[in-house]
């Protein structure tokens, strides 16, 4: 058996089954977590989203932290799981 402080092993399961590909000592949810997030996105469909995004910001004259709100943030995992905008990135591919 795993043996923490406190009794709580989520996080010790969590990054052996991550890091490690022990994926046998991991909790249903987190295997369920798992398989949620790993959407791969190709790499010309993010910079087609991430294009979209800026032109969205500009025209609009909205802030850069638009897309991070909860209902923005929603709406997006809905239309396209797993893609998550990185505001460096998008700033960077902007002056490019």
């Amino acid at each position: 058996p795993i043996k923490t402080a406190y009794n709580n092993d989520c996080n010790l399961r969590s990054h052996l089954g991550r890091a490690h590909n022990m994926f046998e000592v991991m909790y249903e949810s987190q295997k369920r977590q798992r398989v949620s997030k790993s959407s791969k996105i190709r790499p010309e469909k993010k910079r087609e989203y991430h294009q979209a995004a800026l032109n969205c910001i500009v025209t609009d004259g909205r802030p850069f932290g638009e897309f991070r709100r909860a209902g923005m943030a929603k709406f997006l995992d809905v239309v396209c799981p797993g893609y998550l905008i990185r505001y460096v990135l998008l700033i960077m591919f902007s002056i490019a």
